[in-house]
């Protein structure tokens, strides 16, 4: 019976250590990624000078003036708000036209699927950089560079593959009862998806949402390519334009980079809970 008690006594001290070195490589990992973040607001309210002469310090006394000096120096509301006008649109296109591709690769049969799912899938081989010129001659002929439309448009046509990919896997663990309950009350394909389909997959909806707003948001490549003029600049393309006009003041760069960080991390944390649901729930269904 001692024997019995003492390996119950040494194992559990061994979980208990176990624990201990888990949590201390989880919290030493969280400052890691945390601490430049930190250091990035703290430099953003102090002056030029601290910001060079002790940059792990605190702001003795916070200059609030540099987050005002951001929006002096450029319009960078109005790149806010050209950045909120595409990102929503993008995003509202990705989601329902995605949806609406998922639904029909992984609850409709039709001759050919299997094969359009895996040229779906190869090209998530292809770099972004290989399709942007010959996007950038559709669009030059089309007479929409120097617009919006480039940044929007595709999103509605199916959009990322990957987003593609995580919606047809969630829907495949909705059960097939309630699809064909609603066929035998005289339901269409349509009314399936507004009604059962698209509420049934809410988690994952909200999942392609949030990383899909992210990824816009902070897109740089396709503002670069399509937009010309200043004041149809995003906030990406407004941080390269700060950056230009505020050489050497890194203090109200990185305000400026603060305030584009913030929409993003308040989404990310407002959303929190449904996101990781939804990755969970897809990643379950891929491996079943």
């Amino acid at each position: 019976m001692g024997d019995r008690v003492g390996v119950w006594q040494r194992r559990r001290v061994r979980r208990r250590v176990w624990l201990t070195v888990c949590y201390v490589m989880l919290v030493g990992l969280s400052l890691a990624y945390v601490g430049p973040f930190a250091w990035q607001i703290a430099s953003s309210l102090k002056g030029l000078d601290d910001v060079y002469g002790s940059p792990l310090r605190l702001p003795a006394r916070p200059q609030w003036g540099n987050y005002t000096q951001v929006f002096r120096v450029v319009p960078f509301g109005r790149y806010l708000l050209n950045t909120v006008l595409v990102t929503a649109a993008a995003v509202t296109g990705q989601v329902v036209s995605g949806a609406l591709v998922a639904y029909a690769f992984a609850r409709l049969r039709w001759r050919g699927r299997e094969v359009c799912f895996v040229l779906l899938l190869s090209t998530l081989m292809l770099p972004r950089h290989v399709t942007i010129v010959p996007q950038y001659v559709i669009f030059k002929w089309l007479g929409w560079v120097d617009g919006y439309k480039p940044l929007v448009v595709p999103f509605y046509l199916g959009g990322s593959a990957f987003y593609i990919f995580l919606l047809r896997q969630y829907l495949l663990t909705i059960p097939r009862e309630l699809e064909e309950a609603a066929r035998i009350d005289g339901a269409g394909h349509w009314r399936i998806f507004w009604s059962i389909i698209a509420p049934n997959a809410k988690p994952a909806l909200l999942t392609v949402a949030v990383l899909s707003f992210i990824a816009r948001w902070n897109d740089l490549l396709a503002p670069v390519v399509y937009l010309n003029r200043f004041e149809k600049y995003t906030v990406s393309l407004g941080l390269t334009a700060f950056r230009s006009a505020q050489t050497g003041y890194v203090n109200t760069l990185l305000a400026a980079a603060t305030i584009a960080l913030v929409p993003v991390v308040v989404l990310f944390f407002a959303a929190q809970r449904v996101f990781l649901r939804g990755l969970d729930l897809s990643r379950s269904s891929s491996a079943t």
